[in-house]
């Protein structure tokens, strides 16, 4: 065996180990290339989702505000339907005091049940709207 020989077998074993190592390397760097792929979809996924979940708690948010306000509104009708009752028996009972006249009781009367028709719908229309909105 002579030099050449020897040096022509060491640059096969070389260019083998170069051509193996180049394919590693090749593998290493698509292995790698994947997995930032991968990566970068689920931060883009990730980032998707805190954005929808920050929207629904801004969403919750206003609607709490917004319940809060409608309840207070609610109450406040419901305060006003209540003293406006209350009023209306006060002053029928104040009228039966003073008054004998029959005709007077009638209108009186009338005036009353008018009065109770009256809050007795618009109660209705409160609590129709508040079924509507708590349905949606």
């Amino acid at each position: 065996m002579d030099i050449d020989d020897v040096f022509g077998r060491s640059l096969a074993v070389s260019d083998s180990r170069a051509s193996h190592l180049g394919t590693e390397i090749q593998r290493h760097i698509d292995e790698r290339k994947r997995i930032e792929a991968i990566s970068w979809k689920r931060h883009s996924k990730n980032q998707s989702q805190f954005g929808k979940y920050k929207e629904a708690a801004m969403d919750i948010y206003s609607l709490r505000a917004d319940v809060q306000s409608l309840s207070s509104i609610l109450d406040r009708k419901f305060q006003v339907l209540k003293d406006s009752d209350e009023e209306l028996k006060l002053i029928l009972e104040m009228y039966r005091r003073k008054s004998t006249d029959s005709r007077d009781k009638a209108k009186l009367s009338d005036a009353l049940k008018s009065k109770n028709e009256e809050n007795e719908a618009y109660l209705s229309k409160i609590e129709f709207s508040s079924v509507n909105w708590t349905g949606i």
